[in-house]
């Protein structure tokens, strides 16, 4: 069981080392790639980078929503549309702006993600 799990960390690493460069770009070059941003704002999030998350999730939010407002396609992963990944890094934003202690902030983002939910 020990070599399984250093073996599932060894490959995760490798991944993550390969993909860099593409992580490395800002979310906002390329809207396309909108769902991958938001897996990797999450999982800034959970690693405490908070600036860098919400950054991103900020830029996800502003260029999803030109590229709705522009009936231009959204051609991101099948698993979701432009309206769910503007609501997905509302949300999200919301949760670190109240993790932050940022209630008002917080508040705004819920409420949005509310109504467009």
């Amino acid at each position: 069981m020990l070599d399984c799990s250093k073996d599932l960390l060894n490959l995760l690493n490798e991944i993550l080392t390969l993909h860099k460069p593409f992580f490395d770009k800002s979310p906002c070059t390329n809207i396309c790639d909108g769902t991958a941003a938001l897996s990797y704002a999450e999982f800034l999030h959970r690693r405490k980078n908070f600036s860098k998350t919400k950054k991103i999730y900020n830029c996800l939010i502003k260029e999803a929503t030109k590229l709705k407002e522009s009936d231009n396609a959204y051609l991101g992963g099948v698993n979701i549309n432009i309206e769910w990944l503007t609501i997905q890094a509302m949300c999200d934003l919301g949760q670190l702006e109240s993790y932050l202690c940022n209630y008002n902030n917080a508040e705004k983002h819920f409420m949005t993600t509310l109504t467009k939910a």
